[in-house]
């Protein structure tokens, strides 16, 4: 007896694979074949997990500390927010009933907009989204303002890299430069189409590794 696939929702249709997922198969491709990339297209640092956090994570194990923690986060946890965003940002918040604990920024935003919008409420965001810029200094930024200008990203770790003088577009510029150089960046439309004529980099990596990527590309666009 066969079993046909079970059909998929109509809603389903109308959400995309995400584009930057697209952008992260092709690198790892070209790494499993040998290739020497330099992945600078997400926040992936250079270096491996902190010991102290891995340990952390160790003794918590040991504890037994597996169980369901509370829906909105373990006590601890929150209170530990509360006095970063206190000391850090100079904000005040409780954190018995003002903090919510989530598996990153992704889903707290899935979850602020499905607590508070509603079909047919009109919902401004900026474009390109998800990008954090204000003023920073790097040899490896330096070097990116040689060839093209680009966004200076504080308290963050992403470059917004005009392109616009290679006559290129994001789309082609990109993949070009992973082929061919082994950097992996992303297309600025990922990010919505006023990203056109820009790519995203992030430099959440090794000096060595910047200082490599950043010869490439200055190679590639000369």
């Amino acid at each position: 007896m066969s079993h046909g696939a079970v059909p998929l929702t109509e809603r389903m249709a109308r959400v995309p694979f995400s584009r930057i997922r697209k952008v992260f198969e092709r690198p790892k491709v070209l790494e499993r074949d040998g290739r020497p990339v330099i992945f600078l297209e997400t926040g992936r640092p250079g270096f491996d997990t902190l010991a102290h956090i891995k340990d952390a994570a160790k003794r918590a194990l040991d504890a037994g500390e597996v169980p369901y923690t509370a829906n909105h986060g373990t006590p601890a946890l929150r209170a530990a927010i509360a006095g970063k965003l206190r000391g850090d940002n100079g904000l005040s918040y409780d954190p018995e009933t003002e903090i919510l604990v989530t598996v990153g920024a992704a889903e707290a935003i899935f979850a602020a907009f499905l607590a508070l919008a509603g079909p047919g409420d009109e919902i401004l965001y900026p474009a390109p989204g998800w990008l954090n810029y204000a003023a920073a200094a790097s040899p490896f930024i330096q070097a990116m303002n040689r060839v093209h200008s680009c966004l200076q990203p504080g308290r963050a770790f992403w470059l917004w890299l005009n392109i616009r003088r290679r006559r290129a577009t994001s789309q082609d510029f990109a993949p070009t430069l992973l082929e061919t150089a082994f950097v992996s960046l992303v297309p600025g439309p990922v990010f919505g189409e006023s990203g056109q004529g820009h790519v995203r980099l992030s430099y959440a990596n090794s000096y060595e590794r910047l200082t490599d990527a950043a010869k490439r590309i200055l190679r590639f666009c000369t």
